[in-house]
């Protein structure tokens, strides 16, 4: 059984209660999650994601 590798992405969770600060790092979740990221774990610090690989079609 062959390892599937997966991405891995880290984003810091901001510190600051400045509503702009956190309407950037929700799009930014947003835009990852659009990409095929899911959470993995979060923390009050950090949160984790990762995705699979895309199946790769090969034409002969």
């Amino acid at each position: 059984m062959p390892l599937k590798p997966k991405t891995i992405q880290i984003e810091k969770v901001p510190e600051t209660g400045d509503t702009e600060t956190w309407a950037n790092f929700n799009k930014r979740l947003n835009d990852l999650a659009n990409q095929g990221y899911n959470v993995s774990c979060a923390t009050d610090r950090y949160i984790l994601l990762s995705r699979k690989p895309v199946a790769i079609r090969r034409e002969e």
